[in-house]
């Protein structure tokens, strides 16, 4: 075996496909994306426009929207769980902070903020499918050059 396949082979260990995790992530990425989807031209017709502001709205938009995405993506290839679940991480991140400044600066109430919790679902979904599986990586071969 080469070390090109024994990379591959443990890529390949660390990717599950779970058809049922798979569901739940597109389900969950369309949920995203349909609260998202408004949000990006300010308006919430779940909670109303009076809840947040039109600035945190749009912004909001955009990171569900970012969320929505990678969602879908990984449900179609759970290949690009690795690229994807840094910028689940990342985006993550930047809602949490913006979650504390928005409700500091009184731009948003807080019942409106744990729809954000969507987005850290992803996050788990998308790293639950890069939990290694259970069967044993091949064994390494040592070359000795004497």
């Amino acid at each position: 075996m080469s070390d090109a396949e024994f990379i591959l082979g443990e890529l390949d260990r660390y990717r599950k496909r779970s058809w049922v995790v798979r569901l739940m992530l597109a389900v969950v990425g369309v949920f995203q994306l349909v609260f998202a989807l408004p949000w990006l031209f300010a308006s919430s017709p779940v909670w109303g426009d009076s809840l947040a502001s039109d600035m945190h709205l749009v912004r909001d938009g955009v990171l569900g929207l970012m969320f929505g995405l990678s969602a879908l993506v990984v449900a179609w290839r759970v290949e690009y769980a690795w690229f994807a679940l840094p910028v689940v991480l990342v985006l993550t991140l930047v809602q949490t902070v913006f979650v504390v400044v928005d409700h500091w600066l009184k731009h948003v109430t807080g019942s409106f903020e744990w729809v954000h919790l969507i987005g850290a679902l992803i996050g788990v979904l998308i790293a639950s499918l890069l939990r290694p599986r259970r069967r044993s990586a091949p064994a390494l071969k040592v070359v000795r050059n004497d």
